[in-house]
């Protein structure tokens, strides 16, 4: 029997045969005539089809209320539009209540009963002002600072956390994912949608209809639109109207009005707060005023207890930054915005219990509170896909990044082992990167691998772009059918023979092929970039199993524990899928096992704690296991409770999706707006960051760029900003900093915020040691700098008010900094003190053995070592010639 096809084949072979035969005029036509026909009949199909279309477009356009959503274009009919052309000729539209309530209502399906609240006067207002604010603070731009390249857009990261890959989804129903379908998962009403806007824009084009109905402004002098401001839109004594052509200042000078109107008279709290952050730390681009911030929220806190108003009023009297330095103020601040759950006053209250700051050091404390900042941030990470929410990356050290160091490049750090994150080698990240994609683009499985890996994770300067992983993950995976794990090698007497090398690099190969193919199932499994899918999870689970992928087992793992992607449950086949992994050192399956044995009906806490342990190197659940078995001494674990507190510490700092305030103050940076970020990095600091501590002291120090100390509002209350430096530095060398224990010996030699202020110049003459002291020190050339030459040196660099010198305290800084933490210029910068007598005993043999240590610890010392050497042994031997 013929198929199909070979009898259409045959069917229209007779016909033509019988043409030919009747001598077809098609076949005695003309060679010319014969070739137009196609042609001919090929317009025909075209235009009947771009009728088609366009029939189709207009049923489309007349059904259209039908299955567009309302909030998509459309207005309701009795919908205030209230537009306002800016300079630049955009437009801002005021929401309507309408507006609002359309974005929290139920489907259209829903009935009436079932729709959201009304919403009040007060949200609308607040909504449109807020609106202004964002509108006007548009300002797209691409800076580069470094290596590092920013966009600054309207709503800025400064303004808004990051969203979660699950909250993203949920933000943009109608994004179109990797199946070319929207979120919903209708591409009809997605293709119907894109007909609608060509439509519209065409009857635009035309001049017959505008373009979007809730986004152009009506002519000048519509009663109707009047008549329907008039009647819609709040109406209250003083509350300014924006008008046609204000400028960009005049709209923010009466969005500020509506705010302060909200906060001041309508009692709305939402807009004191926003008011607050404008003030303080610049959002919407507001210019800074920190009186007017600590107005705000010091009417907030007390006048309606508003926790997150009494947190800031607490750091306000903890920095002295626009208020009063007061640590029993600063305590009661803090302590009630804990009482109210706010997540930032519980960390500050765990670090000042942790260090004994405003009160006595209690490690039960500050367990307590750290403890549930944890509980809290354990919750948000579990709420996510399977296997939780992607944790937010690592801080920024900002002197490391921009200066290679505190001290530069070379010279920071610890040396022994040398710290190679000081020196900065002959490629970026993002130069090695570009390289590997060169030979991934080739066909390098590995390259693919690195290069997807890469940008699964996002690199110090390459953002996450799941889009990109996907692309290279899927290219390797699909050599999975072409590769295949090479048998054991033969074993004799029990001694395993050694492997052909051929047969290394194809299991290396097959490897990272399974590695790629897990990694893509763990996309499908989680929704990263694409659709979240099961099935084709399993699918390349299951490949990446053959391939010995622990991603992949792990994946499988939970998938069996579940009783997902249409795999019975089966508890032992997940623990035997774990265990496989977490042989593997795959930290995920590390803490999938020690959870699965703290779930049997009889916990086997001991080897739980082993896999908890293994995991704790860059896992946040594993670090909040180890934190509940130190500080409670579960098992055969002895209770440990500062080793606990600093597990529940990782986890609160590191889970910041709801305030990630150490990346917010990066990008300020970024953006070149040093004081925003100094800010931030000081409520980071309060908050017990490291980091924080350590580079908002940096950006005193230096006084870098725009942000000059002695100039900054934030110290314009007469408090010393080289103190708070001083304690920030402090704090973070107490946390394990090298180079700020180092500073600290600096502060102390140079007598900077140590109190007793008093000028550099009046050291008392009669006193050896602190003339000597004063004039060989490097703040001390500065006084006979001439007056011309004198001006033009930054104000950073000329004498500040100075405590009394401590060289004795500086010297024991410097010793503690050169015998535990091996620094190169601790050692380096007691050799000196030994050498000129300066706050030590002055001793020559111990001078040069503290020379060579330095040498021998950092070898990029040499020169100064080398002229330091030099100079001793001159005046050694000038002392043995004198006596």
């Amino acid at each position: 029997m013929k198929r199909p096809i070979e009898r259409i084949r045959d069917d229209r072979s007779a016909e033509i045969i019988q043409r030919i035969q009747r001598g077809s005029s098609h076949t005695n036509m003309p060679a010319r005539s014969q070739e137009m026909r196609p042609r001919q009949n090929k317009c025909h199909v075209l235009s009947r089809r771009f009728i088609l279309f366009a029939a189709l477009l207009i049923f489309l356009y007349i059904i259209r209320p039908s299955f567009v959503s309302a909030d998509y274009n459309a207005p309701a009919e009795n919908a205030v539009v209230m537009e306002v052309e800016l300079d630049d000729g955009s437009q801002i539209v005021a929401p309507t209540s309408e507006d609002i309530a359309s974005d929290f209502s139920a489907p259209l399906e829903a009935t009436e009963a079932e729709a959201a609240p009304a919403i009040s006067e007060e949200d609308l207002v607040y909504g449109h002002a807020i609106e202004l604010l964002s509108k006007i603070s548009r300002n797209p731009e691409i800076i580069r600072r470094g290596r590092h390249v920013i966009s600054n857009s309207a709503h800025s990261p400064l303004d808004s956390p990051p969203v979660s890959t699950s909250a993203s989804k949920a933000a943009a129903p109608n994004t179109p994912n990797r199946r070319g379908t929207s979120n919903d998962g209708d591409i009809f009403n997605l293709i119907a949608r894109g007909l609608i806007q060509l439509i519209h824009s065409t009857r635009s084009y035309l001049g017959n209809e505008p373009f979007s109905p809730r986004t152009v402004a009506a002519p000048k002098g519509s009663n109707e639109l009047e008549s329907r401001k008039n009647k819609n839109f709040p109406k209250w004594d003083g509350l300014p109207v924006v008008e046609h052509g204000d400028s960009h200042e005049v709209i923010r000078e009466k969005a500020v009005m509506m705010l302060e109107i909200l906060g001041y008279e309508r009692r709305y709290q939402e807009a004191l707060f926003t008011l607050g952050e404008m003030q303080l730390v610049g959002k919407f681009r507001q210019p800074r005023n920190v009186t007017s911030a600590v107005q705000h929220f010091s009417k907030l806190a007390h006048d309606y207890g508003h926790p997150a108003a009494q947190k800031m009023m607490g750091f306000f009297h903890a920095t002295g930054v626009g208020a009063e330095k007061n640590y029993g103020k600063a305590l009661l601040y803090t302590s009630f915005a804990a009482v109210g759950h706010d997540h930032a006053a519980e960390m500050t209250l765990g670090y000042w219990n942790l260090v004994g700051v405003a009160m006595p050091k209690n490690c039960e404390d500050a367990a307590w509170y750290y403890r549930r900042a944890a509980d809290r941030a354990i919750a948000k990470f579990r709420s996510g896909p399977p296997g939780g929410l992607t944790v937010p990356p690592s801080s920024i050290n900002l002197p490391d990044i921009m200066a290679g160091g505190v001290y530069g490049s070379g010279a920071s750090g610890s040396g022994q082992p040398r710290d190679q994150s000081h020196f900065s080698g002959p490629m970026t990240t993002e130069e090695v990167l570009e390289l590997h994609k060169v030979d991934a683009d080739k066909g390098d499985l590995h390259a693919m691998l690195r290069v997807g890996a890469s940008y699964y994770t996002g690199l110090q300067d390459v953002p996450r772009d799941y889009n990109q992983a996907f692309r290279y993950f899927y290219r390797a995976c699909a050599a999975s059918d072409s590769v295949r794990i090479p048998p054991a090698p033969p074993t004799v007497n029990g001694v395993p023979q050694q492997r052909d090398p051929l047969a290394v690099a194809a299991e290396r190969l097959a490897k990272q092929v399974g590695k790629s193919c897990g990694l893509l199932g763990k996309m499908y499994f989680r929704g990263e970039g694409v659709q979240a899918d099961n099935a084709t999870a399993r699918i390349y689970f299951e490949k990446g199993l053959k391939l010995e992928s622990d991603v992949a087992m792990n994946g499988l793992g939970i998938m069996y524990l579940d009783g997902s992607a249409g795999l019975t449950k089966d508890v032992q086949r997940a623990a035997e899928l774990f265990q496989q992994a977490a042989i593997m050192n795959n930290g995920d399956a590390q803490v999938n096992m020690g959870e699965l044995l703290l779930s049997l009906p009889r916990p086997d806490v001991n080897q739980a704690t082993q896999y908890f342990k293994l995991a704790a190197r860059d896992h946040i659940l594993a670090w909040y296991h180890m934190g509940n078995i130190l500080t409670q001494g579960l098992g055969d674990t002895k209770e440990n409770c500062l080793a606990g507190v600093q597990y529940y510490k990782y986890v609160a700092e590191r889970g910041c999706w709801s305030d990630p305030i150490m990346q917010e103050a990066y990008k300020s940076y970024l953006l070149e707006d040093i004081e925003g970020a100094f800010i931030r990095y000081l409520l980071a600091a309060e908050r017990g960051y490291e980091l924080g501590q350590l580079n908002s002291a940096w950006l005193i120090d230096t006084g870098i760029s725009a942000f000059d100390p002695m100039e900054s509002q934030f110290f314009a209350n007469g408090s010393d900003p080289y103190e708070s430096a001083l304690s920030l530095w402090n704090r973070a060398a107490n946390q394990g900093s090298v180079d700020a224990r180092v500073k600290v010996g600096d502060y102390y030699y140079y007598g900077l915020g140590t109190g007793n202020n008093e000028k550099a110049s009046t050291i008392d003459s009669s006193d050896k040691e602190s003339r000597l002291h004063h004039e060989l020190a490097p703040g001390g050339w500065k006084h006979w700098i001439p007056e011309q030459i004198r001006d033009m040196l930054p104000k950073h660099l000329l004498p500040v008010a100075r405590g009394k010198p401590d060289p004795e305290r500086a010297a024991m800084y410097y010793l503690v900094a050169a015998q535990t933490d091996f620094s190169a210029m601790a050692m380096w910068n007691l050799g000196w003190m030994h050498e000129n007598g300066v706050g030590v005993e002055k001793d020559f043999h111990l001078a040069k053995r503290l020379y060579d240590q330095s040498l021998t610890t950092n070898s990029d010392a040499y020169l100064p070592v080398y002229l330091s050497l030099t100079k001793l042994a001159f005046k050694r031997t000038l002392a043995y010639i004198t006596g």
